[in-house]
């Protein structure tokens, strides 16, 4: 299910998402990443929070980003810790770290946005 359409005005920045295809493309520790990304509208905040890492450990999250879909979300369209996240030049660093995703659900149990906690 998409966010109400009221809230959308909320969502007033761009942001794109850029899936990783490959761990180690050039056989250093250089990520390989799609083409191209998809962009999604988004909500931006700073604010401290801490973060259980995919590897178990505890980070300050420094940034707060609300993805916004239309179409709603699907498990495949859901962003990975491993992905590229691109900010507009407004919000520097524009690659953040990902530290953590995490789905927010409606009333109906289905995904309602995406909330992607970020380094810096």
């Amino acid at each position: 299910m998409a966010i109400d359409p009221l809230l959308k005005p909320l969502f007033n920045r761009t942001v794109t998402i850029t899936k990783q295809t490959s761990a180690h493309s050039d056989g250093y520790a250089t990520p390989g990443y799609a083409s191209s990304g998809i962009a999604y509208s988004a909500k931006i905040e700073r604010g401290e929070a801490f973060v259980r890492t995919e590897q178990g450990q505890i980070q300050v999250s420094r940034r707060k980003v609300f993805l916004y879909s239309s179409t709603g979300w699907a498990t495949s369209t859901i962003p990975r810790v491993k992905d590229k996240l691109t900010l507009p030049a407004t919000h520097p660093p524009i690659n953040p770290v990902m530290l953590g995703i995490r789905p927010v659900d409606d009333d109906s149990t289905k995904i309602h946005h995406i909330l992607i906690l970020c380094e810096f």
